[in-house]
């Protein structure tokens, strides 16, 4: 599968079941709130919600690769 969040290729040793509303956060196991990501977004997430992580990484990308 891919990261739900990079979109890169992840393999099983790298799996994570992603919360994308933190359990933290009032965020359940269910379907509808679980992605597959790749364990450094997982990490890189932490308890944000997914549009504050997303905007953060869409800043980033933009910063790093001089994208607009």
């Amino acid at each position: 599968g891919r990261c739900f969040y990079c979109e890169l290729p992840v393999t099983l040793e790298d799996l994570v079941l992603e919360h994308m509303v933190p359990r933290s956060q009032g965020g359940g196991f269910t379907k509808e709130n679980i992605a597959i990501a790749c364990s450094d977004c997982n990490q890189r997430k932490m308890v944000q919600d997914v549009d504050s992580f997303l905007k953060q990484a869409q800043s980033l990308s933009e910063r790093v690769h001089g994208e607009a």
